[in-house]
């Protein structure tokens, strides 16, 4: 679980990526949407693992995103 906290002084988004990535993370829940800036799921956050929110139930999915021009399409075996 990772719990925002201001004394850390790390925007919540950014702290956020930084544990599922030292974690080895491949999904996080949250709440809702709504706990992010602008009520949104951040695209750079579903970039990097999936984002399942509680309320409404659903999943934003990394397979789900658009090829980022510039990266090859990963092979079956490196997903």
């Amino acid at each position: 679980m990772v719990i925002y906290d201001p004394k850390f002084g790390r925007p919540p988004l950014a702290r956020l990526k930084a544990q599922a990535t030292r974690l080895g993370a491949e999904a996080v829940f949250v709440p809702g949407a709504a706990h992010f800036e602008g009520g949104e799921v951040p695209r750079t956050l579903v970039q990097q693992l999936d984002v399942i929110t509680v309320e409404p139930e659903r999943t934003y999915a990394r397979r789900a995103l658009p090829t980022i021009r510039g990266l090859p399409p990963a092979r079956a075996s490196e997903a």
